[in-house]
């Protein structure tokens, strides 16, 4: 394997922390307009609702669990998962609190809607960045990659059966299911298959 310079891995880094803020932008307005955020974000809402610590903490504490269990896999995280798991959740805070103001439920539906729409092309294309960008991707994906090889199993059936067990967890919390949730879990892997070679290009031309 080709050794990275300073520089590349540097780059590498930010673009992983873009791909990361525009994944929690997402998530956060998705979160205000009430109609439901993506299966880990509604464990973290119900989870939150039901002890009354914050997202930040709660994200930061799930993401180390998953990365320590993944140890136990000897997959060693590469730093931008680190990255991802330390700031994740305190990003997506930040965007909470800076949104709260504009988007809630008092907001007409067509909008929240068209709000959810967008998040989803957002979503896509952060987590596409931070894929290509090969710097380490959020702990949740990088468990659900390594317990579909451990399992033997299709990735989309592993993905499929773990959404649908945070999804109940995070409704018996009291997180909230909603349409948001059905668009998130139906188009956001489509489309960031759709972005990943846009974001390869971006990755290309940033380390050139």
């Amino acid at each position: 394997m080709r050794r990275r310079s300073i520089r590349e891995t540097g780059i590498r880094l930010s673009l992983t922390a873009v791909g990361l803020v525009l994944l929690q932008l997402s998530n956060a307005l998705t979160l205000l307009t009430a109609l439901g955020a993506d299966p880990f974000h509604v464990f973290l809402q119900g989870l939150m609702r039901r002890t009354g610590s914050s997202y930040g903490i709660l994200y930061m504490i799930a993401s180390l669990l998953l990365l320590v269990v993944l140890l136990f896999f000897r997959s060693r995280p590469q730093t931008g998962s680190l990255l991802c798991a330390f700031f994740g959740g305190w990003i997506l805070e930040g965007f909470l609190r800076l949104f709260a103001e504009w988007i809630g439920e008092e907001l007409f539906f067509p909008a929240r809607l068209l709000v959810v729409f967008a998040c989803c092309l957002l979503q896509a294309f952060g987590m596409a960045l931070l894929i290509q960008s090969d710097s380490g991707t959020l702990p949740m994906e990088l468990f659900l990659r390594h317990l579909s090889v451990r399992l033997q199993k299709r990735p989309y059936l592993v993905i499929l059966c773990c959404d649908a067990v945070l999804i109940l967890a995070g409704m018996l919390l009291g997180g909230q299911f909603g349409i948001g949730t059905l668009l998130l879990v139906l188009l956001s892997g489509l489309l960031t298959g759709h972005f990943m070679g846009a974001a390869a290009q971006v990755v290309k031309r940033a380390v050139a």
